[in-house]
């Protein structure tokens, strides 16, 4: 399966959750999730070229 965008989807089983499966997981917004990042708040995530990450 590949998404809209061209990007392989993320496997269920992984440790890592791009930007809407967090906030989703979290039961949070995919805007409250990028103002934490920008404000320096919020969850840890890492950046691997352009996507964002956050560890379940």
């Amino acid at each position: 399966m590949v998404r809209r965008d061209g990007r392989p989807p993320i496997a269920l089983g992984s440790q890592w959750l791009r930007t809407r499966q967090a906030a989703l997981y979290l039961n949070l917004s995919c805007r409250t999730l990028e103002k934490l990042r920008s404000s320096g708040g919020g969850p840890a995530y890492r950046k691997v070229g352009g996507t964002v990450l956050y560890r379940r």
